[in-house]
């Protein structure tokens, strides 16, 4: 059990260095994907708080995010769907 989350722990780490060395993926995305996928142990207040932060940079880049989005979708499919309802959603 030790080794397997070992590897699950070695492949977010991969995943995350992954998506920050992307040059088509913006700060803003780099930030949702640290909260979605790298803020453990925190309150959920503090959770809800750092995602209504970064959704609100989302909406200030939205055409920048739409266009980073297809890359997500293609590329980073799990994180993908974290947004996706955010991103479908009319702004």
């Amino acid at each position: 059990m030790a080794e397997y989350i070992q590897e699950l722990a070695e492949l977010a780490a991969f995943c995350f260095s992954r998506i920050l060395d992307d040059p088509r993926i913006g700060e803003t995305l780099e930030c949702a994907y640290g909260i979605y996928y790298e803020l453990h142990g925190v309150d959920a207040q503090t959770m809800k708080f750092a995602l209504t932060d970064v959704q609100l940079c989302m909406v200030e880049e939205r055409d920048e995010i739409l266009e980073q989005a297809e890359i997500l979708r293609q590329e980073y499919p799990d994180f993908y769907e974290k947004l996706e309802d955010f991103i479908k959603r009319p702004q």
